[in-house]
């Protein structure tokens, strides 16, 4: 009896088994495999970080990219006032050309203001500390026939400059993002080997397991019978 009873155990076979092979995670609990919860629990921290670390990269690459667009438009403006200012020095123009010229060059100084208001990123200005007054351009007058080209030479060299800075740190963002994406796939496979079910495998324990179960019930239905006809015998004799 004992040896039945011991069989009769299978009856408490692991349906999880289903579980498992429908959902694809061998780990349905700690208790499936308590090492390795451990360990899968820590490597989805770590890809969770991974994948955030790189949103942030791009999110750092997009507001330089508005940036860079900004400064190019800044750039256009400030070639356009030097070449207005070059005009403007022409001995030949009289002070009502020269005039017209300052108001042109005073629209591009509002424009750079307006290029660097408008540059944000989730409402956060890109551009903070730039506008026409920090590139000398506000006051930057020719009506007189004379102009300070230097300083608009300085100012392209600076908004040139930035964008070169921009440049650089975008290369490295992109490398950046590159790198987190290869140690996220490495980790979500190292995660996957952990807590992955192998369906084959799965499928041939859960055929196992229900052929000792069926095995299990028979037996004890055949001990029901053995007990059922020892007592008929016993109120027949």
């Amino acid at each position: 009896m004992a040896g039945i009873s011991g069989i009769g155990g299978y009856n408490s076979y692991n349906s999880n088994i289903y579980g498992k092979i429908a959902s694809g995670n061998r780990i349905q609990s700690a208790k499936d495999d308590p090492a390795g919860q451990a360990i899968a629990s820590k490597q989805e921290a770590q890809l969770r970080a991974q994948k955030m670390q790189q949103r942030n990269a791009a999110m750092q690459q997009d507001a330089i990219n508005i940036a860079d667009g900004a400064r190019a438009g800044i750039n256009d403006y400030l070639q356009d006032i030097n070449a207005l200012s070059v005009q403007a020095m022409n001995g030949l123009y009289s002070d009502s050309d020269r005039q017209a010229i300052q108001n042109q060059i005073n629209q591009y100084a509002t424009g750079i203001d307006d290029t660097v208001s408008q540059a944000k990123y989730n409402e956060n200005s890109v551009l903070g500390g730039t506008s026409a007054r920090s590139l000398g351009m506000q006051n930057f007058d020719v009506t007189s026939g004379e102009a300070n080209l230097d300083a608009v030479d300085a100012a392209i060299n600076s908004v040139n400059g930035s964008r070169a800075q921009d440049g650089a740190v975008s290369n490295g963002l992109d490398h950046s993002i590159s790198n987190l994406g290869t140690a996220a796939v490495n980790t979500e496979a190292s995660l996957s080997r952990i807590t992955d079910q192998d369906i084959g495998e799965g499928v041939t324990q859960q055929k196992r397991e229900e052929a000792l179960n069926q095995y299990s019930m028979a037996m004890q239905r055949r001990q029901m019978d053995d007990q059922q006809s020892l007592m008929n015998r016993m109120f027949n004799a």
